[in-house]
């Protein structure tokens, strides 16, 4: 038996298309989206995922392999793949990438006879570009020649401009082998793509599926785990992919157990921000109570209030996403929680700072109130003293004038020095308020 290249259903020896993959009408408007780059590639891809996931069992491979032709196109168009141009000086050079280009619109009109003509007469005349190799395989493949695509992925090898290309080789060699059910080959190519490229998420998954088609439980769910830790959508993907069939007990209690330690470090990092936005709001009714007491009003604290009503919606938003029991939702609660952890400690220590200064305002002004008091003292009880002795005693009336104009500036300094001391007292009211 075989398999189907773009949807992996059997078929009676390999092929590019199916009658299965054929018949899904999605897929085909979905080739007509305006992609326009890699990235735009990959959310198309995810998009189609998510409105056709339902409905249809091949959709996993399809959604994986269906856009081949179309990422190939924009491969050649990425920064890497352009330079080889700029290697080009001879006239032989020049022509056989003129060759190459007529064949790759050859292609994509549908004309392979004439595009694999183009294809080898590219490489005959300038056999070092690596375009052409994959160019002329990704034709044989939509010829359903499948021994011939690999042959030429395998020579594109020495060529390729960095070892993501080469990775990319292999990964469609793998992709081959796996089509023809030579798994230990799929497997082994995989490697190779993977040792060159640790980072190529598509070829650690392809890797996952072939290992599981293997039976080889370990390497599978080692790789599966790592990926879909990398890029949620791998989690999805893996839900719906029929590859994963003979593990699927294994692969099931793996999503399971990776989905319920996202939930619960989403519950951790809520509890978290939970308790900083708790301590930050304490903070705040503290500064709150001071600045009514002692400082006679509070106006200073409205943009913080207006943080703490931003932190609140954020936590009540991902309290209520958590419920959701969505394996992604769970991961974009922790950068939520995370933002609100940290906008609580901004709150609590601005509202500490604001707290403390003005402590530390009305204490100097406790301080000086009691340095007056203390200089008033000096002259209360010699004050009093001369007062009441020439008030009393003094016979002259200008000398008894005189005693009772030295009185009114006493009688001032001690009112002033009652004044004082009840103000360096207050500061036994700051001390108590802050601790």
């Amino acid at each position: 038996m075989a398999k189907c290249w773009t949807c992996g259903t059997h078929t009676e020896y390999p092929s590019f298309t199916c009658p299965a993959c054929r018949t899904i009408e999605q897929l085909k408007y979905l080739r007509k989206e305006n992609i326009t780059n890699l990235n735009a590639l990959a959310e198309i891809q995810r998009h189609g995922f998510d409105n056709l996931s339902n409905k249809l069992s091949e959709i996993a491979s399809v959604i994986e392999w269906g856009f081949e032709e179309i990422s190939w196109q924009l491969q050649q168009q990425t920064d890497i793949l352009q330079s080889i141009n700029h290697t080009l000086k001879t006239p032989s050079q020049t022509q056989a990438n003129e060759w190459r280009q007529m064949a790759e619109e050859l292609r994509g009109r549908g004309v392979l006879d004439k595009a694999e003509d183009f294809f080898v007469k590219s490489i005959d005349t300038n056999p070092l570009d690596y375009r052409t190799y994959v160019g002329l395989a990704e034709t044989y493949l939509q010829i359903n020649e499948f021994d011939k695509a690999k042959r030429y992925l395998e020579d594109s090898i020495p060529h390729a401009p960095d070892s993501r290309y080469k990775s990319y080789s292999y990964r469609l060699i793998g992709h081959i082998y796996a089509c023809i059910e030579d798994f230990p080959n799929a497997i082994s190519a995989l490697q190779s793509a993977m040792v060159l490229s640790p980072d190529y998420h598509e070829a650690i998954y392809d890797f996952a599926q072939y290992n599981a088609q293997a039976k080889n439980k370990v390497s599978c769910l080692m790789a599966l785990k790592n990926i879909i830790i990398q890029d949620s959508f791998y989690f999805y993907l893996t839900q719906k992919e029929r590859n994963f069939e003979p593990l699927l007990p294994e692969v099931g209690n793996l999503l399971d157990e990776i989905r319920t330690n996202a939930y619960n470090k989403a519950e951790e990092n809520i509890s978290k921000a939970k308790e900083m936005l708790k301590a930050a709001e304490e903070s705040v009714a503290k500064t709150q109570e001071f600045l009514v007491r002692f400082v006679d009003g509070k106006s200073v604290l409205c943009p913080i209030i207006e943080l703490v009503d931003d932190a609140k919606s954020k936590l009540n938003l991902i309290e209520k996403n958590i419920t959701s029991g969505d394996y992604k939702t769970f991961l974009e609660i922790n950068p939520i929680s995370e933002k609100v952890y940290n906008l609580a400690g901004r709150i609590k220590t601005e509202a500490d700072q604001i707290c403390k200064y003005s402590y530390y305002d009305r204490i100097k002004e406790a301080i000086s109130a009691a340095s007056v008091a203390i200089v008033v003292s000096l002259w209360f009880i010699p004050g009093i003293f001369v007062f009441t002795l020439i008030a009393t005693s003094a016979s002259h009336i200008v000398i008894k004038c005189i005693g009772i104009g030295l009185g009114i500036p006493i009688i001032v300094f001690i009112i002033s020095f009652f004044v004082y001391l009840s103000k360096c007292l207050r500061y036994y009211d700051y001390k108590k308020a802050i601790w």
